[in-house]
């Protein structure tokens, strides 16, 4: 399969590292800000225009355009083609209304357009409003959005349904001493899932409350150790589905710094408790891991590595869950005008290990990339990434297993 993905300009936006109501497993874990208030002081200090106390910044162009052979990665047989063009416009504004507070909006629009695969035609709305508290010691954010995007799901099913998220959202970060800080998360998500045509998708549209509270010790600037405890309560739409009424609680110890020009980390693992009350034979503990490391070698070479493993919903009937792994490791050379170029393997896989019924069957899937990335500055904090490479799926059930060279292209933000 090849296509060009998606531009990320949404990391214009202040925002967590995990984005979506459970783990992303389509997307490496890459660490996170820490100094949340500074991040968003660099925000804004690299909008287009300024006016005072408020600063604007316009959105234009084509978030994804390109070519894709196996667009829902199936059999050769049924395989479909399609060239696709996604043009945007939108406004991502910030309003610093006192020293202390600043009031960030986001509106966009996109228009997804397939040749031939009329199904996958569609508009796609992003729209956020947050506010900030900027203090000496505490950080503060609040506020809430929607989006429609087309995408897949999981990694487990390449169908791409239009996927309507509803979030509301409450951060609150305190330094009680200068080595000792506090943070406190509450979320509500909910997910609706529009035009799915492959069996079980819809199961799972849901509703999420999440509650997560951490805290990090800055023994030194290269190492914080920190926990976190998380809770999370979904509601199925679905009432009669295994799912249903589940909890995931989450215990994890990590390490990490802040971000530094020679050598960052970020690191935690713990376990989390899956409690499905609707199926208490699935009920289960398992382990959890987020880690990256960057070491610049010398001022032009550099090496990155990560990994992650994560519990994700599945949308086969036989199972309530499957966990996902991935790890990757990469390097590369910059040059003098900043360019980065360098190549990236990613392993990883998904197992099914725990079946509601023991008749049922066992499914594994086995997940390579095998790429070269290229890095171009995009305005002071802000990169342009395009990958190309090959990736390809094995499974043990053979009508699931794909393969095929993808470019794909994105833009993130460099300050963690």
């Amino acid at each position: 399969m090849v296509y060009l993905g998606r531009a990320a300009l949404a990391v214009l936006l202040f925002s967590v590292a995990v984005l979506s109501a459970q783990e992303v497993d389509r997307r490496r874990f890459e660490s996170e800000a820490f100094n949340r208030s500074e991040v968003v002081k660099d925000r804004i200090k690299n909008t287009r225009w300024q006016f005072g106390e408020f600063s604007l910044t316009p959105i234009l162009g084509l978030s994804r355009f390109g070519y894709d052979s196996n667009v829902f990665a199936t059999q050769e047989e049924q395989e479909q083609s399609d060239f696709s063009i996604t043009p945007e416009i939108g406004l991502q504004s910030y309003h610093r209304f006192s020293p202390r507070w600043v009031w960030a909006n986001r509106l966009s629009y996109k228009y997804q357009y397939y040749a031939d695969i009329s199904s996958l035609r569609g508009s796609e709305y992003t729209l956020e409003s947050k506010i900030y508290g900027l203090f000496r010691r505490s950080f503060l954010e609040f506020g809430g959005g929607y989006s429609r995007e087309n995408g897949r799901l999981n990694t487990e099913t390449d169908q791409r349904p239009f996927l309507e998220n509803y979030d509301a959202e409450l951060l609150f970060s305190h330094e009680i001493k200068p080595r000792h800080t506090l943070r406190f998360q509450a979320r509500y998500h909910d997910l609706d899932i529009r035009q799915a045509d492959i069996e079980g998708l819809r199961d799972l549209i849901r509703s999420e409350l999440r509650y997560e509270m951490s805290y990090y010790f800055k023994a030194n600037p290269n190492y914080w150790p920190n926990l976190n405890i998380a809770r999370k309560n979904y509601d199925f739409e679905n009432n009669s589905s295994p799912l249903e009424d589940s909890t995931f609680t989450r215990m994890t110890v990590g390490l990490r710094n802040e971000y530094r020009r020679r050598f960052h980390y970020n690191v935690s693992v713990g376990v989390e408790d899956l409690d499905f009350p609707a199926s208490p034979q699935v009920n289960e503990e398992e382990t959890v891991l987020l880690a990256y490391v960057e070491q610049k070698i010398t001022r032009r070479w550099y090496v990155r590595a990560g990994a992650q493993q994560n519990p994700i919903f599945s949308i086969f009937d036989q199972f309530n869950y499957f966990v996902n792994q991935r790890s990757y490791v990469g390097g590369g050379y910059v040059f003098r005008n900043k360019v980065q170029m360098g190549p990236v393997i990613e392993v990883g896989g998904n197992t099914y290990d725990n079946p509601r019924t023991q008749d049922s069957f066992k499914r594994e899937d086995d997940l390579r990339r095998y790429a070269v990335e290229l890095e171009l500055p995009f305005q002071r904090f802000y990169r342009l990434k395009v990958r190309a490479g090959w990736a390809e799926r094995q499974s043990n059930l053979e009508t699931l297993s794909d393969e095929g060279f993808e470019i794909v292209s994105e833009i993130y933000t460099t300050k963690f």
